[in-house]
């Protein structure tokens, strides 16, 4: 199955803010500049009408509550399953972020965590790249302070 991986840098007061060479320099990366709080511009929807199949999202990023969640209602509208990778989503404040993605997760996204995406898309233990994979995984994350802020979610 065909993958897109697409890197969008917002452009502000005329500069483009710097996305990371090992994003930039990879064949597998398209870059889109973009002014609108949608990832969703025509460039990127002309890569995802060449991948009909494609009906799955997986999205991170900045601004939750702006770009992220734009971007998720947009392909929510045009039936892709999202999904957001709670944990690699930022916003300015925690409030935005937190409203974020309970308004993203009502609207019908799917909410998940970077290790469990990783796992999914590693699908085997027996996967060549399994063990490199684990290595990353293995030590536990810094708190995100996510989990004080889930309604429903016992207190740490």
């Amino acid at each position: 199955m065909q993958s897109f991986y697409c890197a969008t840098s917002r452009k502000a007061s005329g500069k483009l803010f710097k996305l990371k060479p090992a994003i930039t320099n990879s064949k597998l990366v398209a870059v889109v500049q973009k002014t609108k709080f949608s990832m969703l511009v025509p460039e990127v929807k002309e890569h995802l009408r060449q991948m009909p199949e494609r009906k799955s999202i997986i999205l991170c990023g900045i601004e939750a509550h702006v770009c992220i969640q734009n971007t998720v209602l947009d392909l929510l509208e045009e039936n892709y399953d999202v999904h957001i990778i709670a944990d690699a989503c930022s916003s300015r404040s925690m409030v935005d972020r937190m409203f974020a993605l309970q308004r993203m997760r009502d609207a019908g996204a799917f909410l998940t965590t970077s290790e469990s995406i990783i796992l999914s898309l590693v699908q085997d233990a027996s996967s060549p790249n399994f063990k490199a994979l684990q290595k990353i995984i293995w030590n536990t994350a810094p708190d995100s302070g996510l989990l004080s802020f889930s309604p429903g979610m016992p207190k740490q």
